[in-house]
């Protein structure tokens, strides 16, 4: 009787080891998917192509100096 009762304990001990490493690997792989399908969506929703006129014009004091420059900002959002 003793055996078979630490026998039973072992497997439960080793299953409930086990069950929650399938789990995370599961996880793991599903958000691994998800973001691969995420990229994927980007690259088909937004153009890499650069527009030159959208951009701002804006300035900075440095040194004392005021330093005009044109801003590009949201690149790929825009």
């Amino acid at each position: 009787m003793k055996k078979a009762w630490k026998h039973a304990l072992t497997l439960a001990v080793i299953g409930a080891l086990a069950y929650p490493t399938v789990v995370q690997a599961t996880d793991v792989t599903s958000t691994a998917t998800t973001a691969i399908r995420q990229e994927q969506s980007a690259a088909k929703n937004y153009s890499l192509d650069f527009n030159a006129k959208a951009y701002t014009k804006e300035e900075q004091t440095l040194n004392g100096q005021k330093v005009a420059y044109r801003a590009y900002k949201r690149m790929v959002c825009s």
